[in-house]
């Protein structure tokens, strides 16, 4: 659903990995014993660069810090650390893709040391005139300026495999067999052909310990995590929490985040049609979370969560303790100030382009906003 009434742009986004910069507006940390500094990165993974930095530095990934996670196909700035290494360590690093400064000493960077990001995106292929354009565009910043719910974007569920909130219900739920057969081989439409094809095998020959053996040669090298936990499985074909476990804390983490965000985007919807969303901030429901349901919105989150058969305990799930996530405030509403600039496409020809810079807070979503722009479900790129 859209948040706003006017009339979309339309047009494409990342058609350039250039077209998608985003850069962090960062906390200062105090401290000691880490080296911080600034990595820009080109079209990177967010886990697979930060491993590629640690084996740069010939360390484990659990010794870098960072404040939030960003989107792979694009151009992104933010700020790391890395405990127990040299400055002179960091300048040696060369990674393709990967740029490096601002190296200094500090404290360790944590998840939510970060105001928020800055974006700049530009939309391509806009079918319509400079006029009509400028007109849409203004519509729907006033009513972007009164505030639109603050949901969490589609890559907090996956983009081409939006699987994880399916995962991470199963895992809350200690079914972890289904949540490693969801994650390894489930098949969704948008993926290489050669990936569908291995997936397809694995679901069709799950639970052989010889198939998982023989899938490992059917994915793609770039297909690191599901390679990773099907040479487990080759292994240790019952222990389901350890294949679980073969993937990075932050992975199998955002995992648990994404079921905690896909009730917070049902229960924002829901109260928003109803009309009876108020600004002011309302708690994601997690381990140890006591919703108020004099309040609408977490009245809503509380039928939410029964209706997955879901309690706060279950974000504590039995068997993976590390795995416990308690819940955490989140402003309801957000109200972004877009500019932007008006120009010709170089990239298509008769068709315009949009240049539009914004700034939100930390842990909310540029997609979000760019649907309303937009009015995406009937554009491409997002």
């Amino acid at each position: 659903m859209f948040f706003t009434m006017g009339e979309g742009v339309g047009g494409r986004i990342r058609e350039l990995v250039e077209d998608f910069v985003v850069e962090e507006i960062p906390k200062e940390v105090q401290g000691e014993g880490n080296i911080q500094f600034w990595i820009e990165k080109r079209n990177w993974d967010n886990n697979l660069a930060l491993r590629a930095i640690a084996k740069a530095l010939h360390c484990s990934a659990s010794r870098i810090g960072v404040a939030g996670t960003k989107d792979k196909r694009a151009v992104t700035k933010q700020r790391i650390s890395v405990f127990g290494i040299s400055k002179e360590q960091v300048e040696k690093i060369e990674v393709p893709g990967i740029r490096i400064w601002g190296i200094e000493e500090g404290g360790r960077i944590r998840l939510g040391n970060l105001k928020g990001n800055k974006f700049e995106i530009t939309i391509r292929e806009i079918g319509l005139r400079e006029k009509e354009i400028e007109s849409r565009l203004r519509v729907v910043a006033r009513e972007l300026d009164m505030g639109i719910p603050n949901v969490f974007g589609e890559q907090r569920f996956g983009t081409v495999r939006a699987v994880t909130a399916e995962a991470g219900l199963a895992i809350l739920k200690g079914k972890f067999e289904q949540a490693a057969k969801m994650y390894i081989a489930k098949v969704f439409d948008g993926e290489m052909e050669e990936a569908k094809k291995a997936r397809d095998w694995v679901w069709k020959n799950w639970g052989k310990q010889e198939a998982y053996r023989e899938a490992l040669g059917m994915f793609p090298p770039e297909f690191v995590y599901e390679r990773s936990m099907l040479d487990y499985l080759a292994q240790h074909p019952k222990d389901f929490v350890g294949c679980l476990r073969r993937l990075p804390f932050r992975v199998l983490k955002m995992l648990i985040n994404a079921v905690q965000s896909i009730i917070w985007n049902r229960s924002l919807e829901k109260c928003w049609k109803k009309g009876v969303l108020i600004e002011g901030k309302a708690s994601l429901p997690g381990y140890g979370t006591d919703l108020d349901t004099t309040n609408p919105l977490e009245e809503e989150i509380a039928k939410q969560l029964k209706g997955l058969g879901l309690k706060a305990e279950s974000f504590a799930p039995r068997g993976i303790s590390e795995l416990r996530c308690t819940g955490f405030e989140r402003a309801i509403l957000i109200k972004p100030r877009i500019e932007w600039v008006i120009g010709e496409d170089e990239m298509n020809k008769d068709k315009s382009k949009v240049k539009i810079k914004f700034e939100l807070p930390a842990g909310s979503y540029a997609t979000v906003v760019l649907r309303e722009i937009m009015k995406a479900a009937e554009s491409k790129g997002i």
